[in-house]
């Protein structure tokens, strides 16, 4: 495993989580940038909760952009894309993260909370 992790949300879209499956490109803030080879997870709003929904391993920059509002994302090839049941992050967020967990998840920024990497390992259903 990895020694830390990165979240890439698309805040209530899931017209762009369902892109990102379907292209094997994800996108993260045009301001941020996320190493190639890093363990992703891919996180959305969904009915009010913030919930992982899929992993991968962060490739190369990409040119492609499929996503809603593109200047918003800078987009990565990604590999290993897998879906999981969906499960919520928001208690171990608020746990892990403190009370900003807001940034972290608005901009990709490493995790390397063991219990945060630890939660979403034990949580990732594959389907």
């Amino acid at each position: 495993m990895n020694s830390q992790i990165y979240l890439i949300c698309y805040g209530n879209s899931e017209k762009n989580v369902k892109l990102s499956f379907d292209t094997n490109i994800i996108g993260a803030g045009s301001y941020a940038k996320v190493p190639e080879g890093q363990l992703i997870y891919l996180v959305y709003k969904c009915d009010g909760e913030w919930t992982v929904v899929g992993r991968g391993i962060v490739g190369n920059a990409s040119d492609d952009n499929p996503f809603e509002k593109p200047n918003k994302y800078r987009t990565y090839a990604v590999t290993k894309l897998k879906k999981c049941r969906p499960f919520s992050i928001k208690e171990i967020c608020r746990q892990s993260l403190g009370e900003y967990y807001g940034l972290v998840l608005r901009t990709p920024q490493p995790i390397k909370s063991k219990e945060f990497i630890d939660y979403l390992d034990d949580n990732f259903i594959e389907v």
